[in-house]
């Protein structure tokens, strides 16, 4: 204790390192070696073990650790499917929180996972419909993209536009 208080005074009054202070502290007042104690155990027997390879065994080992391999990569495939699915749900709520707050990109966001079906049932009609709010609040992505969509872009002509004109006599 006294060399601790010794120590702590050094360091207080100099600009020495706490690596250097126990340098010159270790030079000083050698830590006496702690006594070592051994204890021998007898050697265990040698055990001889004889291995004979039995080539429908070593293939059926050998199918089961492939199968044992393969459960757990499926079930680690399900685990992170199961966390993607409640991560888009959090996502998809966190979004329409964030539409019904009035932003501009919310609504561009989840149009975009409407086009695609990520997190949300795939619905080409509501995600138009975000674009165009989207577009309205002044996003400049939702007006790109209305501009390369127009809205009868996707129609099919309709029996009454396809009747050839009638010819003038």
């Amino acid at each position: 204790m006294k060399h601790l208080r010794l120590l702590l005074a050094l360091l207080s009054l100099t600009t020495l390192s706490p690596v250097h202070a126990a340098r010159w502290l270790n030079r000083r007042h050698p830590a006496k070696p702690a006594p070592r104690t051994v204890i021998q155990t007898a050697a265990p027997p040698p055990q001889t073990v004889v291995v004979t390879q039995d080539p429908t065994a070593a293939k059926e080992a050998a199918e089961a650790q492939r199968a044992a391999a393969a459960s757990v990569a499926s079930q680690q495939d399900q685990l992170n499917r199961e966390h993607s699915i409640g991560a888009d749900q959090r996502v998809v709520e966190h979004l329409r929180q964030r539409m019904e707050d009035g932003s501009a990109d919310a609504p561009f966001e989840l149009a975009q996972r409407h086009e695609s079906g990520q997190g949300v049932t795939k619905d080409p009609a509501e995600a138009r419909r975000l674009y165009e709010l989207s577009a309205q609040r002044g996003n400049e992505d939702a007006k790109r993209w209305i501009t390369r969509h127009p809205k009868n872009a996707g129609a099919t002509a309709t029996p009454a536009d396809s009747k050839p004109a009638p010819a003038d006599r």
